[in-house]
């Protein structure tokens, strides 16, 4: 009787013990996951030196020729810039990607959007007409 309940209890303290190691386990993972999810956040998705490009429309979809594309630093100095092609279409190696691609043209709003993707698909906007004060 007594070996039978020594058993027992050897079972039931082989489980809980089964069940806290899994649970630290889970719990370990999952903070593991969450610590490489918040690194994947704080990096940058384009690197210095790695191609980005895109397409730049109108407000009715149609391409835009010869836009001027720039690579803009914080302090606004140009870093790299490219115009786009008949198509809309541009393409450049970004020097630094802490930096902002900017799109500045006449008629139009002015753009400036962070280094987040590798691609960019942007509409422009046509500025609002200067009423001339009489």
């Amino acid at each position: 009787m007594k070996n039978e309940k020594v058993r027992i209890l050897s079972s039931n303290c082989l489980r809980r013990f089964v069940c806290c190691v899994s649970l630290f386990a889970f719990t370990l993972c999952l903070s593991t996951n969450a610590s490489a999810e918040k690194d994947k956040a704080n990096k940058p998705l384009v690197k210095r030196g790695e191609m980005v490009m895109g397409t730049v429309v109108d407000s009715e979809d149609n391409p835009l020729t010869d836009i001027k594309i720039m690579e803009a630093s914080s302090e606004g100095r140009v870093m790299a810039s490219t115009t786009t092609d008949a198509n809309g279409d541009f393409a450049f190696k970004v020097y630094d990607p802490k930096d902002s691609l900017k799109i500045k043209t006449k008629g139009y709003q002015t753009v400036t959007v962070p280094f987040d993707t590798k691609f960019f698909s942007i509409k422009l906007e046509k500025a609002p007409e200067k009423k001339e004060e009489d």
